[in-house]
């Protein structure tokens, strides 16, 4: 037999599954020839089939040892790298190959996929238009080029790509099932189903456009014709999980958990390492009471990724609830930590909750400890929210808590004046006449509170009568010492005239005043209506969400150029000019005007509110503002009920005989705010040429922090007319001067970052101390969006020359000094980056993000001022319950910085 004829019977084993056999073979063939290149080629293609990747590296080697022009020998080493996760090497590799035959289009698809591996979106598709200028049938060099595409958010691009794609390669079933699901990501629904259809047309026993067709009929509200797709899809591809995922997610979202446990157990058996997998199933068996599953669920969630949840209890775990005092955030924190820790205890089997039947699980294989630590946690974050005024979140954890521990009547209370904040009176009384059943049961959780809510209820609707009697009810608990009957998380306020909204100009022109009253500001391009950078979204959601709207914020960060880097390094630039946004500013003075502003009560219960009112109850929506505070360009920028109608003022207001200027802002508290939302408030009152020693009060939130202080002090604002609404939130002027907001909240305009260079640089510039180049900025001691291994990540920054700064620790003026002297700055995103204003044009900075909250804010004071910013896209915690209870919202989420993304990024920005 032939040397060629064993290669071609070792080939024939290899693709039967012989490995052993074909092994023999080429281990025959080298005995007769030790110099066979094709035979070690082979040879390490059958030892890659065995499992063992460094002899089958060492086979292709020595091929290319006897061929060293031939680019089949560095293919062969690229492929083995590549499956082995060694990007760098097979790209190595790939590159070689490609130097000895440039016009092999697969190899520059091939080196575009790991360059995709890599992160480097930019750097694959290039590779995947040469490819296909090489060969334009590569079907899957049009579907990765999409694909990537629409991982930078560039949808429209990706289509005409898939659509290029789906002209030269009209039997490519993964650029047509592609395609649809692209169509359903613009919400073009009907279009995305009749490409599945086409798809499934060209290979009806392919389970995934099955499963795609489901989605897409779900979102229809097509739940039957769905339901017939998913299981199509079941029935043809069983070991598909992502098919029993989603039917298990559509059971879900009708309520249906137990069905949707059962698809999430099928999906889970497939892949037992998926974190979503776990999440969804523990969410729903939370729903229908298996609260031993659940458990279960998110023991193994925290088994296959321990580090965010051993981060969170190292840094709450020794404190208790005595430590906290009154703090409810920090309560449920605590309690939180507590939970996790008991749980990670435990060894528990997912699966046995009542077999699957429909009776609830009540069975405890999990201790009492754990339920009531987690019922402590939904508690807690209840009360936070509760008291921060985010009443329907506020709702749902105390459901959450009265499905772990139903008898607790303390929740019942809070949850029935939650539900009466939002105007749900049905319900509140719903809730009530539960809590009376429950305390009747038993009366050591007997409440006089409940009767006076029923009491106040009835009244409400009408019935005099009974509400008299549960009135009577409240007295005899009094007489008997039992008169802890309080409203608990702040008293019903009551407004006799609700305020009307009306625009500051019209109010004035109403009133026949002066134009002196209204003095408009013209600072650059920045005024005026409509702005082609900021285009009314197509997808407007019913309620918009503010800072926090996902339309609006894929419209903002539509606005910049985004460059992926890799290992989530990635740079988002824009002209300075595209971040100028159109804002109408102005200077009013109303008459007897009166201001209301919610006062900080504690560090994370800042100002959310504030209300400018007219003598004669109008409220000036745009001299008021509160969270969700809108983002440019928003088209429903004033919220449905104004806070001052839900929370009102529970005090007459201060008078004041006097011209007062309001310059408080929403959260002004926090020192980015402060400097980007409250100081160029300032800046209006001189543009319009107000006569400081005139004003007779400057009303801020506080002048409590250094920075407070020494900011006003320098903008000639004496400690003695300053008045802070912390301690005065309402007050009525005999002159109420109110400039209009600077920009919408968090935009620093190019105007407002002038201003506060002009003020504060100057002196920054004589300080004569020695201050490194190389700095980061730690958030080691913030309350929260704490990078979780800052020892790791200063290991590797500080042999590079970084020194880590506690800003807290320094002056305002130093802070000043610092940045306007650094060179690279990196750091967590958080206040101290507002410091990135005082920089010098070309300074770089690295913002390290969580992969839940990606905001804009110094992305436009870099682009601004023209500074290289970059973002690394820390890894994530996916598992949503749990989140949920480590984090009250994604704003607060700690952050975990991968080292393979600091050595990319050092190596890109040219670090040494």
């Amino acid at each position: 037999m032939s040397i060629e004829q064993m290669q071609s019977s070792a080939h024939n084993e290899l693709t039967r599954g012989n490995f052993d056999r074909a092994f023999a073979i080429c281990r025959q063939i080298l005995n007769r020839d030790p110099n066979s290149v094709l035979t070690y080629q082979l040879l390490g293609t059958v030892q890659e089939a065995l499992g063992q990747p460094i002899a089958a590296m060492a086979s292709y080697t020595r091929a290319l040892e006897l061929a060293p022009d031939r680019a089949e020998g560095y293919v062969y080493l690229a492929q083995l790298y590549r499956d082995l996760g060694w990007w760098d090497e097979a790209v190595s590799f790939y590159e070689q190959a490609i130097a000895r035959a440039p016009n092999w289009g697969e190899l520059h698809y091939y080196l575009g996929m790991v360059r995709h591996w890599q992160g480097q979106i930019d750097a694959a598709i290039d590779r995947y238009r040469r490819a296909l200028a090489l060969n334009p049938k590569l079907s899957g060099a049009y579907l990765d080029w999409a694909l990537r595409l629409n991982e930078r958010g560039q949808i429209e691009k990706a289509i005409q790509v898939l659509e290029r794609g789906r002209i030269r390669c009209p039997d490519a079933k993964e650029i047509l099932n592609t395609l649809g699901y692209l169509r359903l990501q613009q919400d073009r629904v009907e279009e995305a189903i009749a490409v599945f259809e086409q798809a499934i047309a060209l290979d009806p026993e392919d389970g995934l456009v099955y499963n795609n067709l489901g989605w897409a009929l779900t979102t229809l509200g097509k739940t039957a014709e769905a339901i017939a797709a998913y299981r199509r899809a079941v029935a043809l591809e069983p070991d598909l999980a992502v098919v029993h995922s989603n039917l298990g997610k559509l059971w879900q979202r009708q309520n249906r958990h137990r069905k949707a446990i059962a698809r999430f157990r099928e999906a889970i058996a497939i892949e037992p390492d998926n974190i979503m997998f776990y999440s969804d199933c523990g969410s729903s068996c939370l729903a229908v009471g298996w609260l031993d599953e659940a458990m279960a669920c998110f023991r193994k969630v925290i088994a296959i990724k321990p580090k965010f949840v051993r981060a969170f209890c190292q840094r709450f775990g020794s404190l208790t609830p005595a430590d906290a005092g009154s703090d409810e955030l920090l309560l449920a924190q605590i309690a939180c930590a507590h939970f996790l820790e008991t749980l990670q205890q435990l060894d528990l089997a997912i699966g046995n909750s009542e077999n699957g039947g429909g009776s609830e699980d009540t069975s405890r294989d999990v201790p009492d400890a754990v339920y009531e630590y987690l019922e402590a946690t939904y508690h807690h974050l209840g009360n936070a929210l509760h008291q921060y005024g985010e009443f329907d979140a506020a709702t749902r954890y105390y459901q959450r808590a009265l499905r772990v521990r139903p008898l607790r009547m303390e929740t019942y209370l809070e949850l029935a004046t939650c539900l009466v904040k939002q105007g749900r009176e049905r319900a509140a009384l719903a809730v009530c006449h539960m809590a009376r059943t429950i305390g009747a049961l038993s009366p050591i959780a007997f409440s006089p509170r409940v009767y006076w809510l029923l009491g106040n209820l009835l009244e409400r609707q009408g019935n005099s009568e009974l509400a008299i009697d549960y009135y009577s009810k409240v007295l005899q608990a009094e007489e008997m010492g039992n008169g802890e009957w309080g409203m608990g998380n702040g008293e019903w306020g009551i407004v006799d005239s609700p305020p009307t909204r009306q625009n500051t100009r019209d109010w004035l022109e109403a009133n026949n005043l002066s134009d002196r009253h209204y003095i408009p500001i013209r600072l650059g391009k920045e005024t005026g209506e409509g702005s082609e950078n900021f285009p009314t979204p197509r997808d407007i959601p019913p309620r918009c969400g503010g800072l926090d709207c996902p339309p609006c914020l894929r419209r903002i960060f539509g606005g910049f150029r985004v460059t992926h880097l890799g290992y989530g390094l990635q740079r988002r630039t824009a002209s300075p000019g595209e971040v100028r946004v159109p804002f109408e500013t102005f200077v009013a003075a109303i008459p007897g005007g009166r201001a209301w502003i919610v006062p900080q009560e504690n560090y994370w219960k800042v100002c959310r509110a504030i209300a400018t009112l007219t003598p004669d109850n109008r409220l000036l929506t745009d001299l008021s503002r509160e969270y969700p505070a809108p983002l440019p360009g928003c088209p429903k920028p004033e919220p449905e009920q104004p806070w001052i109608l839900r929370a009102p003022p529970r005090s007459p207001p201060r008078e004041i005989d006097g011209t007062v200027a309001v310059l408080s802002g929403i959260s002004g508290h926090i020192y980015f705010h402060w400097m980007v939302d409250v100081l160029p408030r300032i800046e209006l009152l001189r543009q319009a040429g107000v006569d400081f020693d005139r004003v007779d009060g400057f009303v801020v939130n506080s002048r409590q922090l250094p920075f407070q202080r020494e900011t006003l002090n320098r903008l000639g604002i004496p400690e003695s007319k300053i008045i802070e609404s912390d301690r005065i939130p309402y007050l009525r002027a005999r002159q109420l001067l109110v400039p209009s907001f600077a920009s919408p909240t968090g935009w620093l305009q190019p105007w407002g970052l002038e201003f506060l260079r002009r003020t504060f640089l100057p002196r920054a510039q004589g300080d004569a101390g020695n201050y490194p180049d190389r700095i980061y900025v730690s958030r080691a001691t913030a309350r929260h969006r704490r990078v979780l291994n800052e020892e790791e990540v200063m290991a590797v920054l500080e042999p590079l020359g970084f020194v880590r700064i506690l800003l807290e620790q320094l002056s305002f003026s130093q802070q000043v000094a610092l940045f306007s002297r650094a060179k690279i700055i990196v750091g967590p995103h958080g206040s101290g980056l507002t410091n990135l204003a005082f920089c010098r044009p070309g300074t770089k900075a690295v913002e390290f993000i969580s992969p839940h909250y990606d905001r804009h804010y110094y992305w436009v004071i870099s682009q601004a001022l023209g500074l290289e910013h970059y973002a690394i896209t820390g890894d994530g915690f996916s598992c949503y319950p749990l989140r949920s209870l480590m984090y009250q919202n994604s704003l607060t989420e700690d952050i975990w910085v991968s080292r393979a993304s600091l050595d990319h990024m050092i190596g890109q920005l040219g670090i040494s």
